[in-house]
């Protein structure tokens, strides 16, 4: 399972799942927060909108993973057998970045909050 994760397209998708969230969080902060662009507008805490992501991302994971073992199932009639060992690398691999990527973001949100809890 860990081969999988290191892939190197599923880890080009675990940074690009990283960086977006990461870029929109941030940037809304030090654009509303810092700029005299919105000044009737507080900016939004960043810990729970990395929360958000991270949550966002780990289900859509879950989700996708779920739709792919039910189209698995429902193809093949094997309602209660174990998945086979070919298929559970084909989800793993459909997964893995996605729920990299929300560890990391939730790591992320779980430091700015404490560091913000100190300030």
């Amino acid at each position: 399972m860990i081969k999988t994760v290191l892939k190197t397209k599923n880890v080009i998708l675990a940074l690009v799942l990283l960086l977006v969230p990461s870029i929109l969080v941030v940037g809304q902060y030090l654009i509303i927060g810092y700029t005299s662009l919105f000044p009737a507008i507080d900016p939004l805490q960043m810990a729970p909108l990395f929360y958000f992501a991270s949550f966002g991302e780990f289900l859509v994971g879950f989700i996708i993973g779920d739709i792919y073992v039910a189209k698995y199932r429902r193809d093949t009639k094997k309602w209660a057998d174990k998945l086979p060992d070919d298929k559970r690398v084909i989800l793993w691999n459909k997964r893995a970045s996605l729920w990299f990527s929300a560890a990391v973001l939730f790591i992320i949100g779980f430091v700015l909050d404490m560091v913000f809890l100190v300030i």
